[in-house]
C-alpha cells in the first residue's frame, strides 16, 4: 500500500511540474532530445489465446519536433493464463514516429515499425495446421519478420523525466518445421522515462 501511495505521489508531482510548464507556454520537446524507457508490458495474442508479460525497453531520438527514431525491445517473461504456446518470444522493433505538435508538453505520436521476433515453440504441435512429422528432442529457434503500427504519448513533466504510454499491434507468422501460427498481438506499455540532452 505504501508503495502505491509513493508511486501516486511521484506521478502527481511530475504532473504538477508539467502543468506549470504548460501554463507558461513552454514545450520541452526539441531536436536532439534523447529518451530511454523501461517497463513491464502486457500482450494479448489473438489466435493463440495467450496473455503474455514482457520486459519492455526502448530508446528514442528526436530528429526535430515532429519526427523521431525509436528502437524497442521486448524480453518475454511468461504467459499467465495457463496457455504457453511459445517457450521463447523475444522481439525487436525500430522505425520512425510522427509527433503531433501541441502547445504543451503533451506529445502524442503514431508510427510504423518493422521488427523481428526470435521464437521457440513450447509444444511440437501448437499451431494450425500442425505440420508434425517426427517429435524433435528440442524445438528449433526461428526468426520471424514482424510489422507493427504503434500509437501513444509522452508527457514531459520536467527536464529529466516524462510519463509515457505506448500501444502497438504486431503482425507476423511463426513457422518452424512443425507449426504455423499467427503471432498477431496487441501490446500495451506505460511507465516513467528519462531524458538526456
Amino acid at each position: 500500500m505504501v508503495k502505491h501511495i509513493r508511486t501516486l505521489a511521484i506521478l502527481l508531482v511530475l504532473f504538477a511540474v508539467g502543468k506549470s510548464n504548460a501554463q507558461e507556454g513552454k514545450q520541452y520537446i526539441h531536436k536532439g532530445l534523447f529518451c530511454a524507457r523501461g517497463a513491464l508490458s502486457y500482450g494479448k495474442m489473438f489466435e493463440l489465446s495467450a496473455n503474455q508479460i514482457y520486459l519492455d525497453g526502448n530508446i528514442e531520438f528526436y530528429l526535430d519536433e515532429k519526427v523521431s527514431l525509436r528502437g524497442s525491445g521486448y524480453w518475454f517473461l511468461s504467459s499467465f493464463n495457463g496457455k504457453t504456446p511459445l517457450k521463447l518470444h523475444h522481439s525487436l522493433f525500430a522505425g520512425p514516429l510522427y509527433h503531433f505538435k501541441t502547445k504543451s508538453s503533451f506529445d502524442p505520436y503514431i508510427g510504423l515499425e518493422p521488427g523481428i521476433n526470435l521464437g521457440q515453440a513450447s509444444d511440437p504441435c501448437f499451431g494450425d495446421p500442425c505440420l508434425q512429422t517426427l517429435l524433435p528432442y528440442e524445438m528449433e529457434m526461428v526468426a520471424t519478420p514482424l510489422i507493427s503500427p504503434s500509437i501513444g504519448f509522452n508527457y514531459y513533466g520536467q527536464k529529466w523525466f516524462h510519463l509515457w504510454l505506448s500501444a502497438r499491434y504486431i503482425a507476423g507468422r511463426f513457422m518452424d518445421n512443425y507449426n504455423s501460427a499467427s503471432l498477431n498481438e496487441f501490446r500495451i506499455s506505460f511507465g516513467l522515462g528519462f531524458n538526456i540532452n
